[in-house]
């Protein structure tokens, strides 16, 4: 076993050896699909002095005054708050932050004491201190303005924090699954309420005729008051499914998102509620906030907007009630937060994944068009060598025939080939004559192997342990995988030559950039490839880049300091793509004379926040951006 013993530092910086041509010689200009038109779960919102932000699957986007791109610090944005000029969010991979005034995509993830568990709320208190809620790590503390976060979860029974809010007077509650907690030293510490045992999902201040009280909104349809901040609760009135926000409007009026019931409304401080608006039983509301002139929703169709009327009677709700009221719900254009990250060629045309906004694929006409019936949530999706899908998700493998030219992507033909946890996988990859391996998502025990396409699989016994494989690919016989244990930031390279059934641990190499990646080569594809190997495996390790030579050993291609996000390859060479652009590596017979064969090109044109996959199609570059447009670059073949 070798050791790839190379710095993964962030101020490491390439090597003045690797030369790099200033132009693109040999490309043409490139063209643009259309933006994917799909329907983006808003899961959270918040009003800022910059302007109000949105959190959805694929990340956070600015929405007012000035609409920017979706930008990927996280996905499964599920919290937003902002504490003394810094935006801070939390998602599926823990947090990050943003400072108010610089550019959109300027991101920084935080750094997490002991924790990975996903992020379901956040709140700021005094002194920049920042708590966040997760879902299994307790309660994380920032003292920092959200830049570092250690655990705070001293006296909670339950490490599932589902809400957050800050007591009037003082105080700070939590909502697990078990009941409500208090802590009155800034989220150092916590004790039990009593009188609480049912799942609380949300918070909201509330104006009582004793003052400040609090509501709180139950996963069971539920709400409860208090009016001594939160030490006691009592029953309010219920709604028709479970709360998942709470929010109080100017006039003091409550709102209630629900699952699948859409929003509701009271109006006698909890005691009885209806709905709020003419689409209360059709949709999700996962997110409610405000700010001087306005209260906004995120829904499962988008953001909509209500206006306030401060300091106003709480209005009448009839079906004719004027602007303003509640009632009264417009929607705002925001742009796509899907969480479309994944491009691949498809019947010879782009095909889109995302984990939850599915398969979508352009169609001959030029629209996207949905591919109906695939697995959800997707764990992994790949194409075959006779262009059929293999797709997977935790109801099992599923597998769809090639498409007819010209006719709709609908899914109909969607085959299990492999039930339940079995099929469930999170790599997949073919080699040729129909062999292909899937790596399952949860345990690195186990492979799965067909020799027909994908029809049907069988068991093989792998020897990644607890670790299930980060990346798979198969290149001229040879299957190559890679495990990447977070926690020590350790990525582990394997190699099979037999078709999986054996295995040698081949290299390790230490990375804080948590990305593994593998691609193959056809000949033309520069030092991937040669003659007399027509198929190399390249490997990225973090922020460097390696190849496999014949004889079966790892040497370094080049180091990129920002980090690798993908690559691909195929006749036109190597591309990658990192955090401060797309570079290229031309295959050897389309070098611009004049410069070594080794030479990088860094591709124009394209904004690396905004582009999130590569793929090669014949001669043509692929590039995913951030909305879910595809460009792509052809080639010119020389003679």
């Amino acid at each position: 076993m070798a050791e790839l013993a190379v710095p993964m530092a962030p101020t490491e910086r390439m090597a003045p050896s690797e030369p790099m041509a200033p132009s693109e010689p040999g490309w043409g200009p490139w063209r643009g699909s259309p933006v994917v038109d799909l329907a983006s779960p808003i899961l959270s919102v918040v009003a800022t002095p910059d302007g109000v932000w949105v959190g959805g699957l694929g990340g956070v986007a600015r929405v007012a005054p000035v609409p920017t791109a979706c930008v990927r610090p996280l996905t499964c944005v599920a919290a937003l708050c902002v504490v003394e000029g810094w935006l801070v969010a939390g998602g599926a991979e823990g947090l990050a932050r943003h400072r108010l005034g610089d550019p959109a995509d300027a991101w920084a993830a935080a750094q997490v004491q002991g924790g990975a568990a996903p992020v379901s709320a956040l709140v700021a208190l005094d002194d920049d201190v920042v708590l966040a809620a997760t879902l299994g790590d307790g309660v994380l503390r920032s003292t920092d303005r959200g830049r570092t976060f250690v655990p705070a979860s001293f006296g909670l029974t339950d490490t599932e924090v589902s809400a957050l809010v800050v007591v009037p007077g003082g105080g700070v509650l939590a909502g697990t699954p078990t009941g409500v907690f208090l802590s009155t030293n800034l989220g150092r510490a916590w004790r039990g309420c009593p009188g609480v045992d049912a799942p609380v999902a949300a918070f909201t201040t509330a104006s009582t005729t004793s003052g400040d009280g609090l509501v709180a909104g139950l996963e069971t349809g539920g709400t409860l008051g208090s009016v001594d901040g939160g030490r006691t609760w009592s029953p309010l009135g219920g709604l028709p499914a479970p709360v998942t926000t709470l929010a109080t409007t100017a006039d003091g009026t409550l709102l209630a998102g629900t699952v699948a019931r859409g929003l509701w409304c009271s109006v006698d401080r909890g005691a009885s509620w209806r709905p709020a608006g003419a689409s209360a039983d059709t949709e999700s509301v996962h997110c409610l906030a405000r700010d001087a002139d306005a209260v906004y929703a995120g829904t499962d169709d988008g953001l909509v907007m209500r206006r306030e009327t401060p300091h106003a009677a709480p209005a009448a709700e009839g079906p004719e009630a004027p602007e303003g009221t509640g009632r009264h719900w417009a929607p705002v254009a925001a742009p796509p937060t899907h969480d479309l990250d994944r491009l691949l060629s498809w019947c010879d045309r782009p095909l889109l994944a995302g984990s939850r906004s599915g398969l979508v694929h352009l169609g001959v006409d030029g629209g996207w068009e949905q591919v109906r019936g695939a697995p959800f949530p997707l764990t992994a999706v790949a194409v075959t060598p006779e262009d059929a899908l293999v797709a997977s998700g935790p109801d099992g493998l599923f597998l769809l025939p090639p498409a007819p030219v010209g006719a709709p992507a609908e899914g109909a033909g969607w085959t299990r080939v492999l039930p339940g946890s079995a099929g469930e996988v999170g790599c997949i990859t073919f080699g040729a004559g129909g062999e292909g391996w899937a790596a399952p998502a949860r345990r690195g025990d186990e492979l799965l192997r067909t020799s027909d396409g994908g029809r049907s699989w069988q068991p093989l016994r792998a020897p990644f342990g607890t670790l299930p494989a980060a990346a798979l690919a198969c290149v001229d016989s040879v299957l190559v995988a890679a495990t990447l244990d977070r926690r020590r930031g350790l990525a582990t390279v394997w190699v099979s030559d037999d078709g999986g059934l054996g295995w040698r641990q081949e290299a390790t190499a230490e990375t804080e950039w948590p990305v593994v990646g593998l691609a193959s080569a056809s000949a033309a594809a520069g030092p991937l490839a040669n003659a007399e190997t027509p198929g190399r495996a390249g490997l990225s390790l973090g922020r460097m880049l390696f190849v496999r030579d014949a004889d079966g050993r790892w040497s370094r291609l080049r180091a990129f300091p920002t980090g690798i996000r993908a690559m691909t390859a195929g006749p036109a060479g190597l591309a990658v793509l990192t955090e401060d652009g797309l570079w290229l590596l031309p295959a050897i017979a389309d070098a611009a004379e004049g410069t070594e064969a080794d030479s990088w090109i860094r591709v124009e044109g394209v904004e690396p926040a905004s582009a999130y996959d590569l793929a090669a199609r014949g001669d043509d570059l692929l590039v995913l951006r951030a909305g879910g447009s595809v460009w792509s670059r052809n080639r010119r073949r020389r003679g």
